[in-house]
């Protein structure tokens, strides 16, 4: 195993360290030539979400990058997934709950004879969660087998597992149980993140929710989503996307109002009947769920397609569409967002958690709070040409350089420090931390953050 990070990954930092006068340290994070890592990614559920996209995206870039990588998740789907060819996949099986594929019979015991098999550097656990009733969610099981096994462990914080666990209860129990799902909730998020040596976040609002859990600032770094250079906005006026909004029946005179993502219900879609009779728009819904037959009744002159889960012809949707419009209040980051505003679109999402976050509202979009304000936006948006063209070049310069290339180094980075972190004393370790992190090019959790 290797335990230290090559200079080219480090952006030109060595003097900060230097200066320092950890010399250890500097020898430790500095030498050149690091080794490939083995590394074991377990990913929860086996249906798109955002652990899911960047698993698909990501593994590629660590493959192809020399790493051994095995991934371990419910059931491997490659029309969903991806080709994941290079990579060890162990399957654990797949038992459904509404919207989701969940390893619940993955137990720390199979998880550490999955880790046991082979020399293992890092152990990633992109959904750090157990289940109730002594059902074993896969990422809490690999973590507790890693930490048995004193294997570095890297644990993803990109859902709010909270809102999570709620909306798969069933109705009758929602208002009884809820007291009780919330704490065993919060009880597990705190020692799963509270067990890794590093925590990534994708946001400042998953950065506030971990804390809530007691997971110390210099035990959190951002990590974020890349995105595809073929969502562009100079595919606006290429013969695909012409050909693709006339084959969904959009007519030449309305404005396309594009929705993409899950069709479930803690995404709040009933909202889009709000702006549903807007003059001059159309209501596009990408995606597929189990909300898609109460949608087709709630919105009965919306165009639905069904799942497109990735490739030119998502692409194609957005560079046909001219606003885009989010519902959910419930995002720890969002896919769809970055995906809209690298292809030029105007957004349009609640005034919630990463939205809040990463909309400059009134430049890049709006955000909204009531009915009346999603409406409004929208028929803003719709009656102006040069408004949906300046917040659409915003939106597209604050997405520049966002590629899965750059943050797949991050994540690298990630797994070296927290093969080093591992291995230092306890009593140095909240001490390396605070250097590391803000010596790598990684970006630390910033405290007192409102959710």
């Amino acid at each position: 195993m290797c335990y230290y990070l090559c200079v080219s990954t480090l952006r030109g930092n060595i003097s900060q360290i230097a200066e320092t006068g950890h010399s250890e340290v500097s020898e430790a994070l500095f030498g050149c030539n690091p080794e490939p890592l083995h590394i074991v990614w377990a990913n929860e559920t086996s249906v798109m979400s955002g652990p899911l996209t960047r698993l698909k995206n990501m593994a590629p870039h660590l493959i192809a990058n020399g790493h051994i990588l095995d991934v371990v998740m419910p059931q491997y789907n490659e029309e969903v997934v991806g080709d994941l060819s290079g990579a060890r996949i162990i399957e654990t099986g797949a038992v459904p709950v509404k919207n989701f594929l969940l390893s619940v019979i993955y137990t720390a015991k199979r998880a550490k004879k999955t880790l046991g098999e082979e020399e293992i550097d890092v152990v990633h656990a992109a959904t750090p969660m157990r289940g109730p009733f002594g059902l074993a969610f896969l990422g809490g099981s690999v973590i507790d087998a890693a930490n048995k096994l004193n294997l570095p462990v890297v644990a993803g914080a990109q859902t709010f597992n909270k809102d999570v666990a709620r909306n798969i209860t069933p109705h009758f129990l929602r208002h009884i149980g809820k007291p009780i799902t919330d704490r065993f909730v919060e009880r597990q998020e705190r020692r799963m993140h509270g067990r890794a040596d590093v925590n990534y976040s994708v946001s400042m609002a998953m950065d506030a929710y971990l804390m809530e859990r007691d997971v110390p600032a210099h035990k959190i770094v951002r990590l974020k989503n890349g995105i595809h250079p073929m969502f562009d906005p100079e595919r606006r006026d290429s013969p695909e996307a012409t050909r693709q909004r006339r084959d969904l029946g959009v007519k030449d005179d309305e404005l396309l109002v594009l929705v993409v993502g899950r069709l479930a219900e803690e995404k709040s879609l009933h909202r889009l009947q709000d702006i549903a009779d807007i003059t001059g728009t159309r209501t596009v819904v990408v995606g597929d769920g189990t909300e898609r037959k109460k949608l087709e009744k709630l919105l009965p002159d919306a165009i639905f397609t069904g799942a497109v889960a990735h490739g030119e012809t998502l692409a194609n949707m957005y560079a046909c569409a001219d606003i885009k419009a989010l519902t959910s209040a419930t995002e720890s980051y969002s896919q769809v967002l970055f995906e809209a505003m690298a292809s030029g679109l105007p957004v349009v999402a609640p005034n919630e958690r990463a939205f809040r976050e990463y909309i400059e509202n009134g430049a890049s979009g709006y955000t909204y709070e009531t009915r009346d304000e999603f409406r409004n936006a929208i028929m803003k948006l719709a009656a102006s040409p040069e408004l949906r063209s300046r917040m659409g070049e915003r939106g597209r310069a604050l997405t520049e350089g966002q590629t899965w290339e750059e943050e797949t180094r991050k994540l690298e980075t990630i797994y070296r420090l927290a093969i080093y972190l591992n291995k230092q004393p306890l009593a140095k370790r909240q001490m390396n931390r605070e250097l590391l992190t803000s010596s790598l090019g990684l970006e630390q959790a910033r405290p007192q953050v409102a959710l």
